[in-house]
């Protein structure tokens, strides 16, 4: 996550999963109706942005927020809908004051969603108006940036094929922004058995994600 997204967007929220009441709910609280709920962290600020009922979502396993251009979004990983494995996980945009629904994304008992963002640098050099060919030695360089959003969703297991029992064996999937900014798209497939988190991270400016699996 770019602290400076982050920063751009203002004070961001604080979200959980909650139950009707407002308590908050532990992973093992699957019977209960949940509510995912949006809250700011600063006393005076502290309002309900958006409350998404348990139909939505019929078993949310996890709630992960990100910032991309200034505006935040909530993504709720939903493990199951009632009847398959497969089932439609939200990513949600805080607009006018509330989160609502902004792009459903297919997944296989999704067990956590997490963002990153990669700059990249565009270097080109100027070119002499009288030679229109580029001296390196006193022509001034001139750095450009741009930002690729991702996010990265650990699919759990897979529906049982042909009576057989669930297959930890699955794809997680790593989306990322399009060129419009309205939608993400499958950028790459990754194969896991029982993934419980995509972490990404970067070492000299090299990106990478590590895979934690949970069955063999």
């Amino acid at each position: 996550m770019c602290s400076s997204d982050l920063a751009s967007a203002g004070v961001y929220p604080s979200v959980s999963l909650v139950d009707h009441g407002g308590n908050v709910l532990s992973s093992t609280d699957i019977e209960v109706p949940v509510l995912v709920s949006a809250t700011r962290d600063e006393p005076d600020k502290y309002t309900h942005l958006g409350l998404i009922r348990s139909y939505q979502l019929s078993y949310p396993a996890h709630v992960h927020h990100f910032a991309m251009n200034g505006t935040h979004y909530v993504a709720v990983a939903n493990s199951f809908d009632g009847s398959s494995f497969t089932a439609e996980s939200v990513i949600m945009k805080l607009s006018d004051g509330n989160l609502q629904g902004w792009q459903y994304l297919v997944t296989r008992c999704a067990y956590r969603f997490s963002s990153f963002v990669i700059t990249s640098y565009n270097v080109s050099q100027s070119v002499s108006a009288e030679s229109n060919v580029s001296d390196s030695s006193n022509s001034p360089v001139q750095v450009g940036t741009s930002k690729h959003y991702f996010v990265a969703i650990a699919n759990h297991f897979d529906d049982a094929i042909d009576g057989e029992s669930v297959s930890y064996s699955t794809t997680s999937v790593i989306y990322k922004l399009n060129a419009a900014g309205d939608a993400f798209a499958p950028f790459q497939d990754i194969r896991t058995t029982g993934a419980t988190k995509l972490e990404p991270f970067a070492i000299h400016g090299v990106h990478y994600i590590a895979v934690a699996n949970f069955f063999d």
